[in-house]
Formats: structure tokens, C-alpha cells, sequence
């Protein structure tokens, strides 16, 4: 939902905004979102390697395009940052999930698991309200702009 407020203020204030999408999320025909470019890649559906291929393909499709930011949204995906910085693109990576690893490794400790998510809540409350996170990322890509 940030993403899509954001890219949307972004084309509101005449940044040329495009989104890769996925085929079996969002309609093929669906060209254009609230002054959103939309470019619908195939997806092949997968649990493990459908966002890693996806972004892959859409990175090689922006390098296309010459875009002065490419944003990489999540962890997973973002292991593909050094691919398209090697590519000349300029990259902003976002993640919202703190302590990712000691999370994967829980999976046996559901009430240490809770503990984490009613502190990561508490942080998000404290740290990340709408207006600061938003205040955020306009400070993260105009200066990626600006280089």
C-alpha cells in the first residue's frame, strides 16, 4: 500500500513513474494507474523463485528504459541490488521486516515469535508512523537523484 501512495504522489508531482507487474496479479491490460506506467512481465508462479525471477526480468527490462531510480521492494528480490547497480542503474532497496533472520530461525519458539512481533510493533508505532516514513523515502530518493 506505501508503494502505491508513493508512486503515485511521485507521478502526481510529474516523476515518470513505471511498475514492473506480474501477469497473474494484475490484469495484462491494465496500461496505466493513477499516472502510473504499468508493464506487465510473465510470471511463472512459484513459491520459492517467483518474486527472484520476476525481479531479474524487470531489472533487465528497466536497463532498458534508463530510469533514474530502480526500487527494489522486500528482502528477497533485493539480493539482485548488486545486479542492477553492476548494470549502471541507479537502486533504492526497502525491507520492513527487522531481525529477519532470528525470525526464519523461530519457527519452533512461538511465543518468543510473539514477543518479536509485539516489539517490532511497538518500534514501527514509535519509529515509522505514516508521516515520518513517508518524509523518509522522499529524502532517500531525491537524493539518489541527486547523485
Amino acid at each position: 500500500m506505501h508503494c502505491e501512495k508513493f508512486y503515485t504522489h511521485l507521478a502526481e508531482r510529474g516523476c515518470h513513474v513505471t511498475v514492473f507487474t506480474r501477469k497473474p496479479y494484475v490484469d495484462p491490460k491494465l496500461k496505466k494507474y493513477r499516472g502510473i506506467n504499468l508493464v506487465a512481465l510473465g510470471a511463472h508462479k512459484s513459491k520459492f523463485l517467483e518474486a527472484i525471477f520476476h525481479t531479474a526480468y524487470a531489472i533487465l527490462r528497466a536497463r532498458l528504459v534508463h530510469p533514474d531510480i530502480v526500487h527494489i521492494h522486500a528482502i528477497g528480490p533485493s539480493i539482485l541490488a548488486l545486479f542492477a547497480r553492476a548494470l549502471g542503474l541507479r537502486v533504492v532497496v526497502t525491507n520492513h521486516v527487522p531481525d529477519y533472520e532470528k525470525i526464519v530461525s523461530l519457527g519452533s519458539a512461538p511465543d518468543e515469535v510473539i514477543r518479536m512481533g509485539k516489539n517490532a510493533r511497538a518500534m514501527v508505532e514509535a519509529e515509522f508512523n505514516p508521516a515520518l516514513h513517508y518524509a523518509r523515502l522522499m529524502e532517500v530518493y531525491e537524493s539518489a537523484m541527486a547523485n
